[in-house]
Order: structure tokens, then C-alpha cells, then sequence
């Protein structure tokens, strides 16, 4: 979830002038987070990679909740082949150039604000989709796919919609500069919100469920189920604050207490790290723990390595 403005230090405001920024980067430094960031993005691309491979195939697609795990795993795929790519390389030319000099500034923060909403959008409805499944069966079950498919674009318009507020932001001066900090903050905050109520809230139905009398077997198998689920909202909860709250605390303390906290490059590039791991860590909770997901992944392994 890389929600960052232009700068390269992950700062959403026009007047941050910390003095942080003005001490130079060390070639080391400069070498030792590009490769950082490049042992981030390989990984991250193989793994969602794979798990669109395993998504597109016609048994997985049968499930429609999946098409949101497929839309996630797209925006994760694009996090690390695009957006880190470019980070690194506005690094590299930002330790050679200086910041407002830097030609591609512009292009990578659009990228990554559009692939990083559309990744945090996606794992928000997600989460929705999981506790009407729980919540409203009936109703679930009766959800057209169409619905499924509007939805999945309104997440990318909704991501879109972020990152040209940015480009207002950063090319007309009339603009004002506190829209896009503000919208961009709630944006955040309200998917962070709905996402950890939702999983909150399929924590509570499934542990006061009234259950119907079943046999050994089949109350075996729920029981199971259940306990997946739960042990996966306590995952996703946990890995979404440990990943891109740090980030948003900065921001606000880069914001509104500028002099008050002296953020080296290095809390910066950790920060950011956090984010990108987030796209890397996402198809081990949402797909890989998953039985039959698993097992079509492994023929399409095999598959590859006949071939």
C-alpha cells in the first residue's frame, strides 16, 4: 500500500522543510537501499505472478470472491514491477540531480499512488465481501456478477481518481495544497477502519453463531473453516498496521510538527519498505494458505517445469 506524494521521502505536504533533507545520501546508503528494494520487488513480482497464474484458471474463477483476490493480486504485481522500479530510479536520479530536478518525480509518485490505492481499495473490499459472505448468506449468494465486476472497476476509477487529484496537485498552483493530503489521509484511514470493523465483525459472528446439530465430520470440516478464517483477519489485521500505519503517522508528524521530530532517511526508507513488503506479503495470506489454491498451483509448477 504505497500511498506516497511526490517527494521521495513520503511527505504529502507542500511545506515540509525538515533538515533531515538537506543532509546528502551516502553512495553506500544510496547502493544498499537499491538493492534492498530490488530483493523486495523480484519476489514480489514472482509471487503474485504466480498466484494471477493460479487466479485466471477456470475452477478458481468459478468462486467470485476471488475476482477481488485476482484485482489485488494485479495491483501488487504492478506495486513491484512498476512502482518500486521507479522508486529506485527516482532515488538514483535524486542523489544525482536533487529533487526538484528530478524527471521522473511526477511519474513514479502517480504510479505509485494508483497502484497503492488500488491495492489498499482492494483489500478493504475484500474484507467487505468476507463479512457479507458471513453476515448475509442468502443475500451473498444471490449477488450478481456484474455487481462483482462494477465493483472491481470502481476500486481502479477510485485509485485513478487519487492519483489525478495528485497531478492537480503538484501542476495547477491555484489547486489548494491541503485537498490532496487531506483526501489522500481519509482515504486511508476509512479503509483501515472499515477493513479491521469488518474483520472485527466476522470475528464476533463466527465465534456467536448459533450452530445447527451436524456430525462429527461435518463439524469437523466447519470448525476448520472457521478457524482459518479467524486466524486469517487476526494476520491481515496485524500485518496492515505493522505495514502502512508508520507511514501515515509520519506524514502527519511531517506535516504539522515539521521542526518538532528530525526524520533521518533512513526511518524514510524503512517506512517505505513496510509498504512495498505489504505487496509481497499479501498472496501468502489471501491465496497460498488456501487448499485448492494451493494444489493448482502446484500442477501449474509442474506443468512449467515438463514444459
Amino acid at each position: 500500500m504505497n500511498t506516497t506524494e511526490a517527494s521521495l521521502f513520503c511527505s504529502s505536504t507542500t511545506t515540509s522543510n525538515s533538515a533531515a533533507r538537506d543532509r546528502p545520501l551516502l553512495y553506500a546508503d544510496l547502493v544498499g537501499w537499491s538493492s534492498i528494494y530490488c530483493l523486495v520487488a523480484i519476489p514480489t513480482i514472482i509471487d503474485n505472478s504466480f498466484a494471477i497464474a493460479a487466479l485466471t484458471t477456470r475452477k478458481i474463477l468459478r468462486k467470485r470472491a476471488n475476482y477481488f483476490l485476482l484485482c489485488l493480486a494485479i495491483a501488487d504485481l504492478l506495486v513491484g514491477a512498476i512502482s518500486v522500479p521507479l522508486y529506485i530510479a527516482a532515488l538514483v536520479l535524486w542523489w544525482q540531480m536533487g529533487e526538484s530536478a528530478n524527471p521522473i518525480r511526477k511519474v513514479y509518485a502517480t504510479l505509485d499512488i494508483l497502484t497503492g490505492y488500488a491495492s489498499i481499495f482492494s483489500l478493504t473490499t475484500i474484507s467487505v465481501e468476507r463479512l457479507c459472505a458471513i453476515a448475509f448468506p442468502l443475500k451473498h449468494r444471490v449477488t450478481s456478477t456484474q455487481t462483482y465486476h462494477i465493483l472491481i472497476c470502481f476500486i481502479w476509477l477510485l485509485a485513478a481518481f487519487h492519483a489525478g487529484v495528485y497531478l492537480m496537485h503538484v501542476n495547477v498552483p491555484a489547486f489548494p495544497r491541503s485537498v490532496f493530503f487531506f483526501m489522500t489521509r481519509f482515504s486511508a484511514f476509512l479503509s483501515f477502519f472499515v477493513l479491521c470493523s469488518a474483520y472485527t465483525a466476522i470475528y464476533v459472528k463466527v465465534r456467536t453463531r448459533k450452530r445447527k446439530p451436524v456430525n462429527e465430520n461435518q463439524a469437523d470440516a466447519t470448525m476448520g473453516q472457521e478457524r482459518v478464517l479467524l486466524e486469517k483477519s487476526f494476520i491481515l489485521s496485524v500485518m496492515l498496521i505493522a505495514t502502512w500505519l508508520p507511514f501515515n503517522i509520519l506524514t502527519f508528524v511531517n506535516t504539522f510538527c515539521v521542526d518538532c521530530v528530525d526524520v533521518t532517511y533512513q526511518v524514510v526508507f524503512v517506512v517505505k519498505l513496510f509498504h512495498f513488503l505489504n505487496s509481497f506479503l499479501n498472496p501468502f495470506v489471501y491465496t497460498f494458505r488456501d487448499k485448492e489454491f494451493r494444489k493448482i498451483l502446484l500442477n501449474l509448477i509442474k506443468k512449467m517445469r515438463i514444459s
